[in-house]
């Protein structure tokens, strides 16, 4: 998960991604969700999302820096008792974490599973430079943090609701 809590016209979205990875190293992405929250719809969602996905998923999230990252982590936690976590500290700038998951995408390694959604995800990843832009930012984000956790774990399917393969 990519978080965002301000609930505005030009703010940023929490995002989330589902993703899977094979014993081949191919990599799925099952899901992506996005909505603009306050800080309590943010946990809500994510809570309601790893109740969809169920208690195999393992639920991570991007782990801001300093004491606010701490307690948001602790909310998130608490929030997500009896559910496999793992929050993630960001290494690097944006472009940085995004090159893993953007070079399995153009090796030919990543797939979508096709859904509505499609549309928007493709034309995020594919616009994101950097640079702030709502939405883009925030489901490269979810995507890279996806990948970094699955990079970190066999057999797993990480994220938000949707069905396995």
């Amino acid at each position: 998960w990519d978080l965002a809590a301000t609930k505005t016209k030009l703010s940023y979205y929490t995002a989330g991604v589902k993703m899977g990875i094979t014993k081949d190293k191919l990599v799925f992405v099952l899901d992506a969700i996005w909505q603009r929250t306050t800080p309590t719809e943010a946990i809500a969602l994510i809570r309601k999302t790893a109740e969809q996905d169920g208690r195999g998923v393992v639920v991570g999230w991007e782990q801001e820096p300093g004491s606010a990252g701490i307690m948001a982590m602790e909310q998130i936690k608490s929030s997500l008792k009896g559910f496999k976590t793992k929050p993630v500290k960001p290494q690097g700038d944006k472009i940085q974490r995004a090159i893993p998951f953007a070079t399995a995408c153009q090796n030919g390694r990543a797939f979508l599973l096709r859904s509505g959604w499609n549309d928007q995800y493709i034309n995020a990843l594919h616009n994101f430079d950097g640079s702030p832009k709502p939405l883009t930012n925030d489901l490269t984000d979810a995507s890279s943090g996806a990948f970094e956790v699955l990079s970190s774990i066999r057999n797993a399917w990480v994220g938000v609701s949707g069905k396995d393969i």
